[in-house]
């Protein structure tokens, strides 16, 4: 299953400039495991050959650890701190759990890849030679032309269908923040079942979100984050 477009589209734009009052009004420490993710993906999405950076493995299996880590957090930590945070994060495993199929990249891709990676140390990302660059189109020129011209690099591919693995990361990431900003809106609303009350619903939280927790500069298109800096 394609979650995502091909290499030939990728294009990620790695922005700088926190805004230091992002934190206010945060209650989840799921957010850590989740900043740390992110560091490690613009790590690999700054560079410009990922695959032939020796150690790209250790930074991808870290941040597929950090992606399942996040619900263990919320569920384990989180949910601890009232009762507010315990329904809320009752309710949004919940419906995680029955919605498999509207939920899939952490299904499918964080939670497979995780668990192949720690139970039988099966890594579905590889690398693999391109000469295309996020930023260049030159149809004119022959594969071989485009090589000598260009050189080749080496890209971070996932699963049969050969994904971009960085944009199936970022993607992850996205997912991630979304739901952590409906729920850190849900506790501030006291709104016990937000998943349970629709898509609109959590749409309204998630604007409401936008308007009052304000994390970093993030134009909710893929391949625009900003890193955020967390608070002690």
């Amino acid at each position: 299953m394609a979650y995502i477009s091909k290499l030939s589209s990728a294009c990620y734009q790695i922005n700088v400039g926190p805004n230091k009052n992002w934190h206010s009004g945060l209650s989840l420490h799921a957010w850590k495991p989740w900043q740390e993710r992110l560091g490690a993906f613009r790590f690999l999405a700054c560079l410009d050959s990922p695959g032939d950076f020796a150690h790209w493995r250790i930074y991808w299996a870290g941040a597929l650890t950090l992606l399942a880590t996040t619900r263990d957090v919320l569920e384990r930590v989180d949910r601890k701190k009232s009762h507010k945070h315990a329904k809320i994060i009752h309710d949004f495993i919940k419906h995680i759990a029955t919605k498999k199929d509207l939920n899939s990249i952490y299904w499918n891709f964080v939670c497979n890849e995780r668990n192949n990676l720690v139970h039988e140390f099966a890594l579905g990302a590889q690398e693999e030679r391109v000469t295309s660059r996020p930023f260049l189109v030159d149809t004119e020129l022959s594969f071989g032309d485009l090589v000598k011209k260009y050189g080749e690099r080496k890209v971070i591919i996932w699963g049969e269908d050969g994904e971009d693995g960085l944009r199936l990361l970022e993607v992850a990431l996205q997912w991630w923040e979304r739901n952590l900003r409906i729920i850190e809106q849900a506790v501030r609303n006291a709104d016990i079942a937000p998943y349970s009350s629709g898509s609109q619903h959590r749409e309204k939280l998630l604007g409401e979100s936008l308007d009052h927790i304000s994390f970093f500069d993030y134009d909710w298109e893929i391949g625009s984050v900003t890193p955020p800096k967390l608070p002690d």
